[in-house]
């Protein structure tokens, strides 16, 4: 008998419409509703983002309490386990997978789960490496609205990523407000029903920061009377894929990028929507790889590693990386924020780089007077190098760092420069990349 899972949840916008402020007042309410509706022990719930709780903790510890013990109890799920809930085609790999981790860890830090279910409610498209970063870090299932295309035929399949890896996946055909309206449940059922490849139909039901239902407890009880041929139960994403993956029947394999916007709008214009953001959020993304490099060289060497900075530097990358900022589709004043943002970011990361740098130049034996050419690039490169004594074409190595003890002192690896038929000029360079090799 087909079974319909009905998923209560809210859609959690760090920014979008509202400020952040106004949506953390919004869904502090929404989550004590919920708290509320569930002491009826029928009632489930499910929310995303670590951001939320790490605030709810903060701003109302009695609320993070009965979280908490729902959770425990199973009866409020935490879904996607992002930071927050990044777009997936603009920011780079590194920046997606910081988001995950940093979710996923508060999660098992606060409540001992690792979460499950990858829940992509909102992000513009899916790219192609998806699939092997979900994987490898600890996902079983994916649940996405946009970018499905239109040789997708059944919601629920294996998606194939560009390295092979598959992901058990489910496409959410009416979106995440499938079971919202209450009379329209049999409409809607009909629809879900036609792309369920087995007989397990996952109905969400609910909206951006919206409320939940109370009125769907005597619906469900009411449904379930008088519709005997298909069972419907409140549950979680985690109970609709169990039961998904119980079932014989297995789904049908889909490769590739899912970015097409004929079934659900995926707003491909908004990549040169406020390009300064996009353009800021690379420069910020590079550095903030570019600066971490350097710190752990400079630690290695013996510097205090700067940890709480570099744990703010990327919660504030994280934010910018959100789906309705990164791609500036968000009201006017969200982004003077943005703007503060971008400026103490940049600022703070400078530093941080320039704290590195002099650091491990310092400590390198030139044996005279020299250049130190800092290559942050895990490749060789051949570039033109300014400096306050003149310019000449650098051959670096790739960036790193080796030495013969547990906490390495630098070699310096000295290249000859041609300075376009001017005299040779001796340039000092990071050694090698790689592990630093030890004495046995």
């Amino acid at each position: 008998m087909p079974t319909a899972y009905l998923v209560p949840h809210t859609h959690y916008d760090v920014a979008w419409a509202f400020s952040k402020e106004e949506y953390l007042k919004i869904n502090e309410t929404i989550l004590e509703q919920a708290l509320e509706l569930m002491k009826a022990p029928e009632f489930k719930f499910c929310l995303e983002q670590a951001f939320l709780l790490k605030e709810m903790e903060k701003r109302n510890p009695s609320l993070f309490k009965g979280i908490k013990k729902m959770i425990k109890a199973g009866r409020l799920e935490i879904v996607d386990g992002q930071y927050l809930m990044a777009d997936t085609m603009l920011p780079n790999g590194e920046v997606l997978i910081r988001d995950i981790l940093v979710g996923k860890r508060y999660c098992k830090e606060k409540f001992g789960v690792d979460v499950p279910v990858a829940w992509a409610a909102d992000s513009f498209g899916m790219n192609a490496q998806l699939p092997q970063i979900y994987k490898k870090a600890g996902y079983q299932w994916l649940a996405f609205r946009r970018g499905a295309r239109t040789d997708i035929t059944e919601s629920e399949f294996l998606w194939k990523g560009l390295d092979g890896t598959t992901i058990l996946a489910h496409w959410f055909p009416l979106g995440y407000r499938a079971g919202l309206n209450i009379d329209q449940w049999e409409q809607s059922l009909a629809k879900l029903k036609k792309y369920a490849c087995t007989p397990n139909i996952l109905m969400p039901c609910g909206s951006g920061s919206m409320p939940p239902q109370p009125e769907i407890l005597p619906a469900v009880k009411k449904w379930n009377r008088h519709n005997p041929a298909v069972k419907m139960k409140i549950a979680t994403p985690g109970e609709f894929f169990q039961a998904l993956e119980s079932c014989d029947k297995k789904p049908g394999v889909i490769e590739g990028e899912l970015y097409d916007d004929e079934l659900v709008a995926v707003f491909p214009q908004v990549c040169s929507s406020r390009a300064w953001i996009v353009q800021n959020a690379r420069e910020c993304e590079e550095l903030l790889t570019t600066a971490e490099e350097f710190a752990t060289i400079a630690w290695l060497l013996g510097a205090k590693y700067p940890t709480d900075d570099f744990r703010e530097a990327w919660e504030k990358a994280l934010l910018i990386a959100f789906h309705d900022i990164i791609t500036g589709c968000g009201v006017d004043k969200i982004y003077e924020e943005v703007r503060e943002v971008f400026a103490s970011l940049k600022g703070k990361l400078n530093q941080l780089l320039s704290e590195s740098l002099i650091y491990i130049a310092e400590r390198i034996n030139t044996g005279g007077e020299g250049t130190a050419v800092f290559n942050p690039l895990p490749w060789p490169t051949r570039n033109w190098v300014e400096s306050a004594k003149g310019g000449f074409i650098a051959d670096a190595p790739p960036a790193g760092l080796q030495g013969a003890q547990t906490r390495p002192s630098p070699k310096e690896a000295v290249g000859r420069n041609k300075n376009q038929g001017q005299r040779d000029r001796n340039a000092l360079f990071p050694p090698q990349s790689g592990r630093p090799e030890r004495d046995n």
